[in-house]
């Protein structure tokens, strides 16, 4: 049912400016629905419109006004074509879009605003690491196990009120001691190649599938958490791992997510946490079940109410995770769009 009425209040969106071309409106009404369109926008999506966004603001007005020139020049052409006499003031059409304005704000999912907003991101996150990997020779796939509770807060050192990460990573620690895995030593060493900040993502991506293929994925799990006290390359392995489905669906109800999640804060890390939030969102897009090892929706929000006024960007990600959570959740339950 809400479904329903999200389309009914599109459509009115939608409808209204061609209408109001196919019974006469032209330049004026053009000028009127950029208006409405702008206004949706900021009323539908809170937060998408800032005032200090001065570049951001100006690019939304003008996709507000080509879609606006769109859809009542197609009003006009209706009316050229269906050679339509009549004609209707402006006013009732612009009361018809404000009325699906107000419809869709009552109905709209957050977390739909952010998912389009971080599409394109998230896109080229998962095309890179597409790639099927195979298991190591003889080791079965983990069985799936009953959820963690997610009431249990891992035993780790995280922000405290009003603290906030910076977007220095902290002082490099002492490498850890290797595994007692000499297939998964060599493969680990292998990462310790790459740049210790801003490592190619393509790069990161083939030295983990190197990894998880030299042991089994516990194992892999605890050496990149191990690891990640060290430096800002080995906390991305950690979000990366995590949240990549080939590893997920072996390691359902294991949690790891929620883990690496709480070891990434506790580090203070914006490019481990971007990376971490952006791609538990095309995770859980993929994998469903995998939102029950995601971190508790309270948790990220607290989080992302830390961060806001350091980490815009972090913290809109981690309220979009939340959202598609809630979501998620939602439409697991019976009856869930009624």
């Amino acid at each position: 049912m809400r479904r329903a009425g999200f389309v009914i209040a599109l459509l009115a969106i939608v409808l209204s400016p061609i209408g109001a071309g196919a019974t006469g409106g032209a330049s004026l009404a053009m000028l009127a629905f950029t208006g409405v369109f702008f206004l949706a926008n900021a009323v539908i999506r809170p937060g998408a419109v800032s005032l200090r966004d001065l570049a951001g603001t100006g690019l939304q007005i003008v996709t507000a006004a080509a879609f606006a020139a769109l859809l009542v020049g197609l009003g006009q052409t209706l009316r050229a074509l269906g050679r339509i006499e009549a004609e209707a003031g402006l006013e009732g059409w612009l009361v018809l879009a404000a009325w699906g304005v107000v419809l869709g704000r009552l109905i709209w999912r957050r977390s739909m605003g952010e998912k389009v907003a971080k599409g394109a991101e998230t896109a080229l996150r998962v095309v890179h690491r597409s790639g099927q990997r195979k298991p190591p020779a003889g080791e079965a796939a983990d069985p799936p196990t009953a959820p963690t509770s997610k009431t249990a807060k891992p035993n780790l050192t995280v922000l405290e009120p009003g603290e906030t990460p910076q977007r220095t990573a902290p002082p490099r620690r002492s490498a850890p001691a290797a595994p007692d895995d000499p297939a998964l030593a060599d493969a680990l060493e292998r990462m310790n190649a790459l740049p210790e900040a801003g490592t190619n993502d393509a790069a990161l991506s083939m030295a983990l599938t190197t990894i998880s293929g030299a042991a089994p994925l516990g194992a892999v799990f605890a050496a990149l958490k191990t690891r990640a006290e060290t430096c800002e390359r080995d906390r991305r392995a950690l979000a990366l791992h995590s949240t990549d489905p080939w590893v997920a669906e072996r390691r359902l109800g294991k949690g790891e997510p929620a883990e690496a999640f709480e070891v990434i804060v506790a580090a203070a890390d914006p490019v481990a946490l971007t990376d971490f939030a952006s791609n538990a969102i095309a995770l859980v897009d993929e994998v469903s079940a995998a939102r029950h090892d995601m971190p508790a929706v309270p948790r990220l929000l607290e989080i992302a109410d830390q961060i806001e006024s350091a980490l815009e960007t972090e913290a809109e990600l981690l309220v979009a995770l939340a959202h598609k959570l809630e979501d998620l959740a939602l439409d697991a339950e019976p009856n869930g769009d009624v």
